[in-house]
Order: structure tokens, then C-alpha cells, then sequence
């Protein structure tokens, strides 16, 4: 529920990438609330992050992009 805040993206039933841009411009300050906050914080953030992309980085070597 609370990344689903209207104030902060518009048209929550749709997948719009361009919720991430501001002037055609990503966006940095987008909250990270799927990870939690606080003392409830997900343990394991950093390392999710940091396979997402190596897996990323693997699969760009592989395909020749």
C-alpha cells in the first residue's frame, strides 16, 4: 500500500516505465519502499541489488549487446 501512493505516481493499474521520469530525465528520488524502512528494513537489500546486476551484466556479455 505504500507504493501505491497517487501523489507520487499517477495511474497505478497501468505498467508506465515513464513514472520514473521527470522532463525526460530518471528520476533519483523515487522511495525505495518495497525494501522497507527503518528497524524492518530487508537484510538482504544489498545483496539483491548487487545479483540483479551481475545477472544483468551477464546476460549483455552473453548476447553481445
Amino acid at each position: 500500500a505504500m507504493s501505491r501512493d497517487p501523489d507520487t505516481f499517477k495511474d497505478l493499474d497501468r505498467c508506465i516505465p515513464e513514472h520514473f521520469l521527470k522532463n525526460g530525465i530518471l528520476c533519483e528520488d523515487v522511495p525505495d519502499l518495497m525494501w522497507g524502512f527503518g528497524r524492518r528494513m530487508c537484510a538482504g537489500r544489498v545483496f539483491a541489488e548487487s545479483t540483479l546486476w551481475i545477472a544483468v551484466s551477464h546476460v549483455l556479455a552473453v548476447y553481445n549487446l
